[in-house]
């Protein structure tokens, strides 16, 4: 057993515009880390896709969850003590799609912010303020750029943007091995170890593991 003075790492995944995949990435990242893990959905739509959808279909023991109405009642500070209390050494939490006082708060409550766009106008029209947001809260930053379909001109351009921001950036395709996982309540490498959705996965998170060694 871990010792309680070992310190929780805190993944936040946020995005300000909704769509893009947050929830996903957010689900599949808990599984990634192991069993000593805790989920906590913040996001107010809890019922409307956000990783509470994917808890309910999920019949695996882990990754623990704390739902929104465990959020709402306890706030982030009471909720990462119970997490830690009940052994977790990784929390992810999967928010609503929103830029506020809220995202701040946990954002810096965060080992590392995992912030998520794709290459398409609109999500990365309110990427910068997610950005902003992350560079205040002073915490190592990860941005993914998700739902690549092919090498388009919009991700080859996106890719030259991101290259300008300094911060490491993970691409994940627009696999359907992501949503089919999520339909039976699984993670991707539970439901093929060996697809490019797994790999990508995996992918991220190395990244995340390199940002908080």
């Amino acid at each position: 057993m871990k010792s309680q003075d070992t310190e929780l790492v805190v993944i936040v995944v946020s995005a300000r515009k909704g769509g893009v995949g947050k929830s996903t990435i957010a689900a599949h990242t808990s599984v990634f880390a192991g069993s000593a893990t805790v989920l906590i959905d913040a996001d107010d739509q809890d019922t409307e896709g956000s990783s509470a959808t994917w808890m309910q279909a999920r019949a695996a023991k882990f990754p623990m969850f704390y739902s929104y109405s465990d959020y709402k009642q306890y706030g982030i500070d009471r909720l990462l003590e119970k997490a830690k209390a009940d052994g977790a050494e990784v929390v992810v939490i999967d928010t609503p799609p929103k830029a506020d006082a809220s995202i701040t708060e946990l954002m810096r409550r965060a080992t590392v912010n995992v912030v998520v766009t794709e290459p398409s106008f609109l999500p990365l029209s309110a990427l910068p303020r997610s950005l902003e947001i992350a560079r205040a809260a002073g915490k190592p930053t990860i941005v993914v750029l998700n739902k690549i379909k092919t090498q388009r001109l919009e991700t080859e351009q996106t890719r030259a943007a991101l290259a300008e921001l300094g911060m490491p950036v993970v691409e994940l395709s627009d696999l359907a091995d992501f949503g089919r996982a999520l339909a039976i309540g699984q993670a991707v490498h539970e439901f093929n170890a060996k697809s490019k959705a797994s790999e990508q996965i995996g992918v991220l998170w190395r990244e995340i593991q390199k940002v908080i060694q």
